[in-house]
């Protein structure tokens, strides 16, 4: 567990120029990626506490977020505790997590990142990394325009791995 705190520059050093800042970007991107990858290939999740009301660079800290499945939560300064308590209390249960879900021939995922795509959209397979009790993941599927199901009953097949 480790806090990461990133604070404006003073209003003096903001002026910088739109090719600077540009070139900042992309750096801490590259940055926070290969960060975000590291911590994906240790089984490990990073999530992002901001304070309500301040502003950090979300779009950029959440590439690692993203790539390890982590969660951005906001917490309101005055109920800082209490919000701690919240976020430590929900307990790992598995480490390692990959989501792999079989579809029908006939049906196809409808509202997910093609990257997770398998199988002409009928198998989708994701690392999920850590989970908790409160974890959820949702899908969704419909039958396929161009195709006839050819059975009564349509075969769903979930397969969860954890280490």
């Amino acid at each position: 567990f480790f806090f990461l705190m990133i604070r404006r520059p003073p209003r003096s050093t903001q002026s910088r120029s739109s090719a600077a800042s540009d070139v900042y970007k992309r750096q801490a991107l590259q940055f926070y990626t290969r960060v975000g990858q590291v911590a994906k290939d240790n089984h490990l999740v990073v999530s992002l506490i901001t304070i309500a009301g301040e502003q950090c660079k979300t779009d950029i800290l959440s590439q690692v977020v993203d790539l390890t499945n982590g969660n951005v939560t906001r917490v309101n300064p005055k109920d800082l505790g209490k919000d701690f308590a919240e976020i430590l209390k929900d307990e790992i249960i598995a480490t390692g997590v990959e989501i792999e879900v079989q579809l029908h021939c006939g049906l196809k995922f409808a509202e997910e990142n093609p990257a997770f795509l398998l199988n002409e959209g009928t198998l989708f397979k994701k690392a999920i990394g850590n989970v908790t009790l409160s974890s959820e993941y949702a899908f969704q599927y419909r039958l396929k325009e161009d195709e006839e199901m050819a059975r009564d009953k349509i075969d769903l097949q979930l397969s969860l791995i954890h280490i």
